[in-house]
């Protein structure tokens, strides 16, 4: 997914700056690397957009929408909890639209630019993957989810 900058506009040096002195001293959160707006069109010009805030060093707080227009209401609506309890991550997804029970994935893996949350015991997904790839025209989020639907694999990438 594409950063959309609707959050940054005009500070892009700023961030820069910011990001480097964070990572050098460690006084930044575990995952303020998805911190942002992040979205795309599908070819069918259904829009998948997704937006990450910093709550406190040891919890995000995160939505996903699936829309068909941008002005159109969401067909999907996530809303997650990506936080430490006990020195241990959990990404809580509660899904809205259609409503489900909450799902709990446990962090399996991370680096300063890419987080692996699963949970064996949820068909799909049982696995989600978090990737911010830096490039020449802004940074954009590479998101895997992948499980089992009817008992066959599937894996999609946004």
């Amino acid at each position: 997914m594409k950063d959309t900058g609707k959050s940054r506009r005009g500070m892009a040096g700023i961030g820069l700056l910011v990001l480097p002195i964070l990572l050098l001293c460690g006084c930044g959160g575990k995952f303020d690397w998805m911190v942002g707006h992040w979205g795309m069109q599908e070819s069918d010009g259904t829009m998948v957009l997704e937006r990450w805030e910093k709550a406190s060093n040891r919890k995000y707080l995160g939505w996903m929408r699936v829309m068909k227009t941008e002005d159109s209401a969401p067909t999907h609506m996530e809303e997650i909890i990506l936080h430490d309890e006990s020195s241990r991550w959990f990404y809580d997804m509660s899904v809205i639209v259609p409503p489900q029970e909450p799902t709990r994935f446990f962090l399996e893996q991370s680096t300063r630019t890419r987080a692996v949350f699963t949970n064996r015991f949820h068909e799909y997904p049982d696995r989600i993957e978090y990737e911010i790839v830096p490039g020449s025209n802004g940074s954009t989020m590479d998101v895997i989810v992948s499980g089992t639907i009817d008992g066959k694999p599937v894996k999609n990438r946004m």
